[in-house]
């Protein structure tokens, strides 16, 4: 963690996790509970970058909570998250000296202390990234056989589960569906696949593309539950429709609404990019300037215009 981006602990709150990008807290007179703040702090390829984005963390929990909201009863499936409080409402679990603070209640939470799977449930609506790379090489991702001459931006009949695991250090990797499968079973991927059709629905309305997602799931014991971060620009790659038309006809990738112009910019300064082994060498080099202010800007810019975009939201009104 780069000194420049760590936080600054609550007052009256235990810090158990500082992350890429959340910090953690346990909540005195609440065992099982947790809280949690999102930063704007920012990681690309792994790494914790020396630099934040303004209203990042805003965006992420503002989105998030959209979601879980919108989605809480689709198609006669009601959806277990582990979300307790948000907004205001998160004062009543907090000491008297963090009530009514503007900043938390835009980009904080309780939840629900799970028992979390060790995977990443990734969702595809689209043929692109790392999938794109599976599928040149062998014809398959994550086991999965798919028809010949498919192109980059082609569109799955379906929405394509393919796990990942969950790596405390350097880069996740695939795994097959069957090894996913016999570990956890089948529920998580039919509630990710339920949640991703819906959310492309809206998502389409909205004039985006939902090309793909990343979900994370826990267990309270008895149930499947929706944790961490739900269709969010951190965990979901959204693309503008007439982008992704005029990416099919000129073959030229279209810009996403999340940090890629800040993996760009780290791929172009310093040749890294999702499969480069990350040694201590390499992420001190990364981590020993800022990024361009003028990058960080422009991805500042787009989070906030997608929060407008698919929620409705202005990031003035909240914070």
């Amino acid at each position: 963690m780069p000194p420049s981006v760590a936080s600054t602990p609550l007052v009256g709150l235990e810090l158990i996790h500082q992350g890429k990008v959340r910090d953690t807290y346990h909540i005195p007179g609440h065992p099982g509970l947790l809280f949690v703040v999102v930063t704007d702090r920012l990681s690309v390829h792994d790494v914790i970058l020396p630099s934040v984005v303004p209203y990042k963390g805003v965006v992420l929990n503002q989105m998030d909570i959209f979601w879980r909201t919108k989605l809480a009863h689709v198609g006669g499936r009601p959806m277990r998250s582990d979300l307790v409080a948000h907004g205001s409402a998160i004062d009543a679990y907090l000491p008297e000296e963090l009530r009514g603070d503007r900043n938390l209640h835009a980009r904080a939470r309780v939840i629900i202390n799970l028992d979390m799977y060790p995977a990443e449930i990734i969702i595809r609506g689209l043929l692109t990234g790392t999938a794109l790379t599976a599928y040149k090489k062998d014809g398959a991702v994550c086991g999965i056989t798919l028809p010949a001459g498919m192109v980059e931006w082609d569109e799955f009949p379906t929405p394509l589960f393919t796990p990942t695991t969950k790596a405390q250090v350097g880069h996740d990797v695939h795994m097959t569906v069957a090894e996913f499968e016999e570990r956890f079973g089948k529920s998580p991927v039919d509630i990710a696949v339920h949640l991703f059709q819906h959310a492309r629905e809206h998502v389409r309305s909205c004039g985006f593309e939902l090309a793909d997602s990343k979900l994370e799931e826990g267990t309270t014991g008895d149930d499947d539950v929706i944790a961490d971060e739900l269709f969010t620009p951190d965990s979901s790659r959204y693309i503008l429709l007439e982008d992704l038309d005029s990416a099919r006809t000129t073959g030229r990738k279209p810009p996403s609404y999340d940090k890629q112009p800040v993996r760009d910019w780290v791929t172009r300064t310093y040749g890294i990019d999702a499969n480069t082994p990350l040694t201590e060498g390499l992420v001190r080099n990364v981590q020993s300037a800022p990024v361009d202010p003028e990058v960080i800007s422009v991805t500042s810019t787009r989070f906030c215009e997608l929060l407008r975009r698919i929620t409705g939201l202005h990031v003035a009104d909240i914070c």
